[in-house]
């Protein structure tokens, strides 16, 4: 699995291997800014909650409120369910 940084602002974009950043390797995220490495933790903390619990993201928002919810869907679902809300969106964690 891929996490892709986008930055609107410069259209640039990154794309990391989620194994090695979750993995907490600080070489495979250290030139990024803290507030992205601090969004970076986030997201895979998010994915492991949400895999452990085979739910939608946004379902779990509540016990993190203090972090910004993804558009993304993780787990068994993502395959056996379609929403329309969602069509072939791809993980992802933007910065603005």
């Amino acid at each position: 699995m891929k996490i892709k940084i986008s930055n609107n602002i410069d259209k640039s974009e990154s794309s990391l291997d989620f194994e090695r950043v979750a993995t907490r390797n600080i070489s495979a995220v250290e030139h990024f800014s803290p507030e992205i490495r601090q969004m970076l933790d986030n997201a895979i903390t998010y994915y492991s909650f949400c895999l452990s619990k085979d739910q939608l993201l946004e379902d779990n928002q509540r016990q993190f409120p203090s972090i910004q919810a993804f558009p993304v869907q993780f787990g068994k679902k993502h395959a056996q369910q379609s929403d329309p809300n969602r069509p072939g969106r791809k993980f992802g964690v933007v910065k603005d």
